[in-house]
């Protein structure tokens, strides 16, 4: 039996989250203004969110 592969930072997973209809919308025209796609824009947010508190 293969041994379990070992996670890294950077893999891709996916998150599943409710969010206020109006929040995504916001979401979706600060990454059209910013010339992203709303999934890039969602991860820069996650990581600022995350850099602001230095984790």
């Amino acid at each position: 039996m293969p041994a379990a592969a070992t996670e890294s930072p950077t893999d891709i997973v996916q998150v599943s989250a409710r969010i206020p209809r109006g929040l995504r919308q916001r979401l979706k025209i600060a990454a059209a203004l910013d010339d992203l796609s709303t999934q890039d824009a969602l991860k820069k947010a996650i990581e600022e969110f995350a850099e602001k508190r230095k984790v």
